[in-house]
C-alpha cells in the first residue's frame, strides 16, 4: 500500500497463506513483525487489546475442536494459551475489559464462556429459535449477541453469570455487530418481508432497534447490497461495508438516515477506522487484499498488491 498523507497507524492482520499474525506499518504496508500461529489450526478471528500490547486470535483445529492463542506484542512473542485447553470450533469471538474472560458461539450458535485466568470452558444456552450465531459484544459487562432465526434474527443480552436478561426481535437477518458509544451497530440482510441496512440498537435498555435502509426489499430480490460490518469512529456516523456492492455505505446515526455511498469497485467485507476518524482501513473475503479510503473525501486511496493472502479479521493498534 503507498504511501499517503496518512497520520501513521499499525495494523494487526491475518496471514492464512503464512499462517502468520502480521504487525505492518499502515500508510505504507511495511510488515514489521510476523507472529507464527500454532500449526495444525486455521485463524478465524483477531482482536486487539491495545493498551495491553496483547492480541487475541480464535483458531479453529480439527473434529470441530478449537483454541485460543494470545500474543504479546511488545515482547514479540507468541503463547498458544488455550492449546491445552480444548475448545468448541470459535464462530464468533468477544473479550472482556479485564482480558481474563471471553465468550466464543460454536457453528450451532451456542455461547461459551472462557475464563482465561484458570483455562476453563462453560457452555452457556443460546436464545430458544435461533440457528447460527452473527456477532458477539460486551458492553458494560454484559454480553450481547445477534443470532440468525427462521424468519429473520435475534438480539440478545446475557449477565456476565449467564443469565438471559432480555432478548429483541430484529426485521432483517444480521450480518454481524458492533458495539461504538453505548449503541450496537447491526448490519443485517434481506429476510422474508425486510430489506437491507443497518439497526441501531442501545446496549442498556429494552427501546426498539431504529431501522436505517440501504436497499428496500423489492431492491434487495433482485440486486442485494449484502451489508457485512460496520464500523465507527465518534458514535455519529457509521461506515458499512456492502459485499455485493462493492462500496462502503455512510450512514448518519444520529439523524438514522444514510448519506453516501463510497464506491470501491471491489468487495469489501470489512473496516477498521483510524483514530482521527479520516481514514479506514478494509479487508476483503473475496480478493484477500486491503484497501485504504479516503472517508474525508469518500474515495479509495489504494489497494495493496502482494503474495500474502489477508483476512477478513483486522485492528488497528495506535
Amino acid at each position: 500500500m503507498p504511501a499517503t498523507a496518512v497520520t501513521p497507524f499499525t495494523l494487526l492482520l491475518l496471514d492464512a497463506a503464512g499462517h502468520a499474525l502480521l504487525l505492518a506499518d499502515g500508510p505504507s504496508g511495511e510488515i514489521l513483525a510476523e507472529f507464527p500461529l500454532p500449526q495444525g489450526f486455521a485463524a478465524i478471528d483477531l482482536i486487539a487489546a491495545p493498551a495491553s500490547r496483547q492480541a487475541y486470535v480464535t483458531l479453529a483445529g480439527h473434529s470441530g475442536w478449537g483454541g485460543l492463542c494470545q500474543i504479546d506484542l511488545a515482547a514479540r512473542a507468541a503463547e498458544p494459551s488455550a492449546q491445552p485447553l480444548p475448545l468448541p470450533h470459535p464462530v464468533q469471538f468477544a473479550l472482556a475489559a479485564d482480558r481474563l474472560t471471553a465468550y466464543i458461539t460454536d457453528p450451532a450458535g451456542v455461547l461459551h464462556a472462557l475464563d482465561l485466568a484458570v483455562a476453563t470452558c462453560s457452555a452457556w444456552s443460546k436464545p430458544p429459535d435461533t440457528g447460527a450465531c452473527a456477532g458477539l459484544a460486551v458492553v458494560a459487562g454484559e454480553i450481547h449477541g445477534v443470532w440468525e432465526t427462521g424468519g429473520g434474527g435475534l438480539a440478545a443480552v446475557y449477565s456476565p453469570a449467564g443469565e438471559l436478561l432480555r432478548t429483541c426481535r430484529l426485521g432483517g437477518v444480521p450480518t454481524g455487530l458492533t458495539a461504538v458509544a453505548g449503541r450496537l451497530l447491526i448490519p443485517f440482510t434481506a429476510g422474508p418481508f425486510s430489506g437491507e441496512g443497518l439497526l441501531v440498537l442501545p446496549a442498556a435498555g429494552s427501546a426498539p432497534p431504529v431501522v436505517i435502509h440501504i436497499q428496500c426489499s423489492r431492491c434487495a430480490a433482485g440486486y442485494p447490497v449484502y451489508p457485512v460490518h460496520a464500523a465507527s469512529a465518534d458514535g455519529q456516523t457509521a461506515y458499512v461495508a456492502c459485499e455485493d456492492s462493492a462500496a462502503v455505505a455512510v450512514v448518519d446515526l444520529v439523524a438514522g438516515a444514510v448519506t453516501g455511498t463510497i464506491a470501491l469497485g471491489r468487495s469489501v467485507s470489512r473496516l477498521c477506522l483510524t483514530a482521527d476518524g479520516r481514514f479506514a482501513v478494509a479487508t476483503s473475503n473475496a480478493n484477500a487484499d486491503l484497501c485504504l479510503i479516503d472517508l474525508v473525501n469518500r474515495r479509495p486511496l489504494a489497494f495493496t498488491v502482494c503474495s500474502r493472502e489477508l483476512l477478513s479479521p483486522l485492528a488497528i493498534i495506535d
